[in-house]
Order: C-alpha cells, then structure tokens, then sequence
C-alpha cells in the first residue's frame, strides 16, 4: 500500500499443506518471489478482491466460493511474480516512484476517458519514455495495457451488477464509440458484453 493513500487490508491465511498443494509440479520458489517485496494490485486482482468481500453466498457454497477466488486470486500473484526477473535491471529513485503512483492514480480517477502517454506525463512531470519505463517496471504492465484492463474490469462490474445499456457502459469507460468497446470486450474475456448480460 502506497503510504499517502487511505486504504484497507484484506488478508487470505492459507494453510502450509495447502499452500504447498497449490505450489506443487508447477512452480518453484525463487528469490525473487520469497524476497518479502510487495507486488502491486492490478485491476484484475481488485476485482478478484470485490468479489470475495461482496459475495452473497453462505455457508459450504461460500466456502467454495471463496476458495475458487483465492485460488484464482493466487494465480495472478505468482504470474506477477515472475515478471520482476526481467525488470530487475531498472532503478526508479523513490521521487519517480511518487510519481509513477500519481500517474496510476490519474488513470484510475479517469477511467472515463484515455488520457495519452504525453498528457500523463505533462500531469506528472515525467519525460514519456521515463514514465512508459518506469511504469511498467513498478507495476508489470505497460501503461496502455493498464488503461485497458482497468476498463474492460469496470465494464464487466457494470454489465453483471446494474442495470445500464452496453452504450451506457461503454460511455463510462470512455468509449465514444460503443462497437470499440464491444471489440475490446470479446478480445478480453471471448464472449461478448451482450452475451454476458444476458
């Protein structure tokens, strides 16, 4: 958590036989992963996170629930992971680091509209090739890829938890155009808003 941000924790105790269980025949604990550094949240774990702490199921299907999400939850912190053995090599002073943290801030905040390379870095006084480095070197995703799953994130929320047209929702995640959003949609998740909805 960024020390200037208000927020909240939200922990997943999971037992050493099965933490051991999930790790099995497929990964193998390195320094980078056992190395105590935080990695941050994407769109997709947030999410992930909402929907654990939002869930209306009780019981042994809560359980259930719960279990699939952390799994899943789990998943993407190891995919994360891995990606820092190649980002190892770049060095971001802690003043660009702030920066970097204003920079995600503006997308969340903005996620109406697509803010460009060269507005986000006028707004953070980074030069673009500062920013698009040191961007995806803190956060394991470039800045556009961040844009778009942030809104392809905020648009399936909205199409399974209101009631709000495919245009509605596509205009919400700064598309004038409601067929791009659609594209960009069954690119993302293989199935179109209008599927889903239904």
């Amino acid at each position: 958590m960024h020390p200037v941000q208000n927020g909240y924790f939200y922990e997943i105790r999971v037992g050493v036989s099965h933490f051991e269980k999930l790790l099995s025949d497929f990964y193998r604990p390195s320094t980078e992963y056992d190395s105590g550094n935080p990695l941050p949240l994407t769109p997709e774990m947030h999410l992930l996170i909402s929907q654990m702490t939002g869930t209306a199921y009780t019981g042994n299907m809560r359980s259930l629930f719960l279990e699939a999400k952390m799994t899943e939850l789990f998943l993407l912190h190891l995919q994360q992971s891995r990606t820092l053995t190649s980002r190892r090599y770049f060095t971001i002073r802690n003043s660009e680091r702030d920066k970097m943290y204003h920079v995600r801030e503006l997308i969340e905040r903005h996620n109406d509209q697509f803010l460009t390379i060269s507005e986000l870095a006028q707004r953070s006084g980074l030069t673009p090739r500062k920013l698009m480095q040191g961007f995806k070197a803190l956060f394991g995703c470039t800045v556009y890829q961040y844009i778009i799953e942030l809104k392809m994130q905020t648009g399936r929320r909205l199409l399974l938890h209101t009631d709000k047209h495919i245009n509605e929702i596509a205009h919400d995640v700064g598309y004038q155009n409601p067929q791009h959003f659609i594209a960009a949609f069954k690119r993302k998740f293989g199935i179109s808003p209008g599927k889903l909805k239904s």
